[in-house]
């Protein structure tokens, strides 16, 4: 672990570390920024011994080896990673660069890396390696120098096999020839992937290799394009290029009921692409599924970034918005209802005793009960009601009727109905009987009946006229003969 960076060796080897018959173990941690004449991230010579399993040396900038120069010296790399180091315009070896040393590579990446030769790696003088290379990655290195040579790995002297299935040597350049790998003359070997092992390992990376091809006019490729697809060994002279095209997938986008979004695009195998949020109305976007049930949601700006690996049809997802209705009641009272946008709702009634409901109120609209409205913002509704009225019925003479409209909890004033010949006695309702001058509340249609008393017939009173003085006179006379009567007697 730890940090070693921005160090400089302004008149000697090894900016980062120096190592002179010695042993250094690199497990992680960074080595970054470093200068030096040769071997800017590190530098051994004399039998030194170099373990690297994990780890990054980066952005170094030297003569030659801007990553690790060793010199007569074993290198073991199992893991970790060089990239960014650059050499100055006539060095060699980019990231690696091995003199008259021992090799032994299971792992690790050699990438992004630039020399005048040698952009990833210059193997110089007799290179021995203790096994065949495994698991090795050179990428994107160049060998920038106008006749530059092996932009991914120039090979001096010695016999080198790259052919196991999981070494990826690909999309280096070269100013002048070797674009992959450069065979400086005929002491090198080189034994190759066939093409079937380098497609099953390059189709991960997002392409497809079919062999190797010759970029130096020596060696032409026959006229059907296969390249040097061979399992046994080159002998050198030659420069070497991997012949390989981009994998392309598609994605086909389903806005599902969106705006925007939809169709189908091709990209590259393994390339990242941003997909921005269709629209919907009501609806809120947040994602994306695909037809395996992998779901991809939408960032706080509603875009999605997706790593495209293989053909894949995406749908948008869609949240319906939801909205709040809010009743107002009686006495400013309200009730509130949570619906999803465009969901169809049925009013109802709001009762109130001894009113009559109109309906509901909305700015300048009036939806009434049982009508059907839809959603789709917020809304408050308010009940609008009329006072409820009724009818008081009068039942007069020979069932002729008057009626009167009073409002509920109305009072009215009973009033008499005359009648010639009778006494008016009231108004009957039901077995109640209510009196001219009472006073009624109205809370519901009512049916009164008027009802009288005869007045007494005419044989039951004194007759008048003529005859009357006369039987008065007649009983005076009466009257008067007995007492004249009684007066003699007493004498």
């Amino acid at each position: 672990g730890g940090t070693i960076s921005e160090c400089e060796a302004l008149t000697d080897n090894g900016g980062g570390l120096y190592a002179d018959n010695s042993t250094i173990n690199i497990s992680g941690g960074t080595i970054s920024g470093c200068k030096g004449v040769w071997g800017g991230g590190l530098y051994a010579e004399n039998s030194s011994t170099i373990e690297i399993s994990d780890g990054t040396i980066s952005g170094c900038t030297v003569g030659a080896g801007g990553g690790l120069f060793v010199d007569r010296s074993t290198v073991r790399i199992s893991g970790g990673i060089i990239s960014g180091c650059i050499t100055s315009d006539t060095g060699n070896g980019g990231g690696l660069y091995a003199n008259h040393s021992t090799l032994k590579i299971t792992g690790g990446r050699i990438e992004n890396n630039k020399a005048a030769h040698g952009g990833g790696v210059a193997l110089v003088g007799k290179t021995t390696f203790e096994k065949p290379i495994t698991n090795w990655t050179v990428i994107g290195n160049e060998a920038y120098a106008t006749g530059g040579v092996g932009g991914g790995i120039k090979f001096e002297n010695g016999s080198m096999d790259v052919s196991a299935g999981s070494n990826r040597i690909y999309n280096n350049t070269a100013g002048g020839q070797g674009a992959d790998i450069f065979l400086l003359n005929d002491s090198s070997t080189i034994k190759l992937p066939n093409a079937a092992n380098m497609n099953a390992t390059y189709r991960d990376s997002g392409i497809e290799i079919d062999g190797w091809y010759n970029d130096n006019p020596p060696y032409t490729p026959s006229e059907n394009g296969v390249g040097v697809d061979v399992s046994g060994e080159l002998t050198g002279g030659l420069s070497l290029v991997a012949s390989y095209k981009t994998i392309l997938v598609r994605i086909e986008i389903d806005a599902n009921g969106g705006v925007g979004g939809s169709g189908s695009q091709t990209v590259e195998k393994g390339k990242t692409v941003t997909l921005e949020a269709p629209t919907k109305e009501g609806h809120l976007f947040t994602g994306w599924k695909d037809e395996k049930g992998n779901s991809y949601p939408a960032g706080a700006d509603g875009k999605v970034n997706i790593t495209v690996n293989e053909d894949m049809k995406l749908t948008a997802v869609w949240e319906a918005r939801t909205f709040t209705v809010t009743y107002v009641l009686l006495d400013g009272k309200t009730r509130t209802e949570t619906v999803a946008y465009g969901q169809k709702l049925t009013l109802g009634e709001e009762p109130r005793t001894g009113y009559t409901f109109v309906g509901w109120k909305d700015g300048e609209k009036m939806y009434h009960a049982g009508e059907t409205i839809t959603v789709t913002e917020d809304k408050t509704l308010t009940a609008v009601w009329d006072t409820r009225s009724f009818t008081v019925t009068y039942v007069l003479l020979n069932g002729k009727t008057r009626t009167e409209t009073a409002a509920y909890g109305q009072n009215v004033t009973l009033g008499e109905e005359p009648r010639t010949g009778y006494t008016f006695v009231g108004w009957k309702d039901g077995e109640k009987m209510y009196h001219a001058g009472e006073t009624i509340t109205v809370t519901e249609d009512m049916t009164l009946t008027a009802e009288w008393e005869k007045l007494p017939s005419a044989e039951n009173l004194p007759k008048t006229g003529d005859e009357s003085p006369v039987l008065l006179w007649s009983a005076v006379l009466v009257v008067s003969a007995a007492a004249g009567f009684m007066l003699k007697r007493k004498k």
